[in-house]
């Protein structure tokens, strides 16, 4: 009995030290498990926290295995409906199963990949992304990480660059070749106007001579317009604090002949809906640029509607801006348009329009310090909106152009320099006919 029972007090002993063994490994491990859940779950937060959306994804299938909350609020899908959904669902460039194998492809033997590409949400709305993506492996199964960021801002910047880039371009050729049309163009109204005079009774020769001028006019008013490309907005042109509610309804008003008799005459209706001008602070502008813009935006959506419509107009004001957004009920433009419609010389309406109004409207928001954007759908309409700066100037600035004097002028000796030897002769001739006493050189030293 003492041999059984030291036997079992020896057994006894052993099982306890194992037991205690096995509880502190136990909980070594517990405690580890618990470390790892807790970096698991700190690492999870992070995730969730990132401003960019993360994915991981079966390259077999395309199958969304798992992702942070960003993605869930980018696409707009509830969590467990992104959970059945694969890349091909959301990336618009995979147009089926095949061309997403090209894809992985193409991964397998770069390992990662740096694209650009367009998801689509859940209402259908479209936005553009640039996506890391990486193959790895794990546990002998293949994945990919992706990693997608939205660069709709700056794409924007980008286009906004763009465009500066175009017009600054243009304001260099302009300023090479608007001197010499100019120089063209005077000499051939000049001597038209000369011919008229000398053959005012000759009504068929003056019915083609006013042809010739009327298209010297259009052709001045396109240099003209090109050169407003040149200027130094800010520098050359008066800002004073504006009303933007009062500014369109003078617009309303300027095209009233346009939306109310004309189309009464056509049979046509227009409606203006204004219910959405709120009451907002003055912005700092030029009444006359910011009018051409509002009146070209306008005109171009009657241009939209020619079997009638309505344009809306809407007012607000957000972190120190005040927005306009005039829209239309008309055909609306595609995204080629859409991208294209600031473009210099670029236009719709061949073969009537120049495609300066737009480009020139671009220019005169950004010499404001504000910008214009548009959202356009073919049959759906169009809407443009103006963002400009609020106005700190609480005054008006005195822009009251001086009264001038007229002076008796005839019988003067006049002096003509120009290098332009056709130029010369026609002020010459022009002048003469006027009383004056003309003299020409045709360079400095001899003046």
């Amino acid at each position: 009995l003492e041999i059984v029972n030291n036997s079992l007090e020896t057994r006894i002993s052993e099982a306890t030290v194992e037991l205690t063994r096995k509880n502190q490994q136990l909980h070594s491990e517990i405690e580890e498990r618990l470390l790892a859940q807790e970096k698991v779950s700190i690492f999870t937060k992070l995730i969730n926290q990132s401003s960019d959306a993360l994915y991981v994804v079966d390259p077999e299938t395309s199958h969304l295995l798992d992702f942070n909350d960003k993605a869930i609020i980018d696409l707009g899908y509830r969590r467990e409906e992104l959970h059945n959904m694969g890349v091909v669902d959301i990336e618009t460039k995979f147009s089926d199963i095949s061309s997403w194998k090209q894809h992985v492809n193409e991964l397998k033997v770069k390992q990662s990949l740096l694209v650009q590409g367009r998801h689509k949400t859940k209402d259908g709305r479209e936005f553009p992304v640039e996506v890391n993506v990486r193959y790895v492996s794990h546990d002998k199964k293949d994945y990919m990480i992706a990693i997608a960021r939205d660069i709709t801002e700056r794409k924007k910047m980008e286009e906004s660059l763009l465009q500066a880039e175009k017009l600054k371009s243009l304001g260099t050729m302009t300023c090479g070749i608007t001197h010499e049309f100019n120089n063209i163009l005077a000499i051939i109204k000049g001597f038209t106007l000369l011919l008229k005079e000398k053959h005012r009774n000759n009504k068929e020769i003056n019915n083609k001579l006013q042809i010739i001028l009327e298209s010297v006019t259009d052709g001045i008013n396109i240099v003209n317009r090109m050169q407003e490309f040149t200027e130094k907005e800010h520098d050359e042109i008066r800002f004073e604090p504006l009303d933007i509610g009062e500014l369109i309804e003078l617009v309303i008003k300027f095209t009233m002949p346009r939306w109310k008799t004309a189309a009464l005459a056509r049979g046509i209706k227009y409606h203006l809906d204004k219910k959405g001008i709120a009451k907002v602070p003055r912005v700092m502008s030029n009444s006359t640029k910011l009018r051409e813009v509002i009146l070209n935006i306008v005109n171009n959506s009657f241009d939209a509607m020619p079997k009638g419509g309505c344009i809306s107009f809407h007012t607000w004001e957000n972190n120190g801006n005040v927005f306009l957004s005039i829209s239309d009920t008309g055909h609306g433009m595609s995204g080629e348009t859409q991208k294209r419609m600031f473009d210099p010389f670029f236009t719709t309406k061949m073969p009537k329009g120049t495609g300066l109004g737009m480009s020139l409207c671009y220019g005169i928001i950004k010499s404001h310090g504000g910008n214009i954007e548009v959202k356009s759908d073919v049959g759906k309409g169009t809407i443009i909106t103006i963002r400009l700066p609020v106005s700190n100037d609480t005054g008006y600035l005195d822009t009251k152009s001086e009264q001038k004097q007229e002076l008796d002028i005839r019988g003067i000796n006049i002096l003509v320099v120009d290098d332009e030897r056709s130029v010369c002769h026609f002020l010459s001739e022009f002048l003469t006919q006027e009383g004056q006493n003309v003299r020409y050189v045709h360079s400095g030293s001899a003046a």
